[in-house]
């Protein structure tokens, strides 16, 4: 990442049945309610990052250089908005997690594995239902969590359709 004036931030994801991953990120805002983050890309790192979505079929030839993500204290989503070196919007990556939950080590949530790509204004596709559903045969989701990917996941595709998903997550 290039150097910024942001404050530096560690942002750890729990992955169910997996290891966690950390990521380090610039501060933007903390409003209480999200905390929005923002990562600019390197070249090696844009293309690093970019070929994972593309592996995925997600991204064509497009280069990821700026990573904003917004996280939640009392939602279960987690957004990237990802854009290109002229900061034109790519498209979104979209988690389904727990509230985020800050303590003097940094910032916490846990995946629960269900995730949308979101192509700005022509598509929506949802990601992983495959690996929630395996974890869910064994017995790794509550029942808790099982109702809450349900209800985030039938109100991502309401405000999708809407027309107003992720967007009014991300201003």
């Amino acid at each position: 990442m290039k150097q910024s004036t942001l404050q530096i931030v560690k942002i750890t994801l729990y992955r169910i049945g997996k290891s966690a991953r950390t990521f380090t990120e610039g501060l933007v805002e903390d409003n209480g309610i999200r905390i929005k983050t923002l990562s600019e890309l390197l070249d090696n790192e844009a293309e690093e990052l970019s070929s994972l979505y593309r592996r995925n079929g997600l991204l064509n030839n497009e280069l990821i250089y700026y990573v904003r993500k917004f996280s939640f204290y009392e939602d279960y989503i987690s957004v990237l908005e990802l854009r290109d070196k002229n900061q034109t919007l790519i498209g979104y990556y979209c988690d389904v997690t727990t509230p985020l939950v800050k303590n003097e080590h940094g910032y916490f949530l846990t995946d629960l594995f269900v995730d949308y790509w979101i192509v700005p204004k022509k598509k929506i596709i949802e990601l992983d239902r495959d690996e929630y559903e395996e974890a869910r045969r064994n017995g790794l989701i509550s029942k808790e969590n099982e109702l809450i990917v349900q209800r985030t996941s039938e109100r991502i595709m309401r405000e999708w359709k809407q027309g107003v998903f992720p967007e009014k997550y991300t201003v």
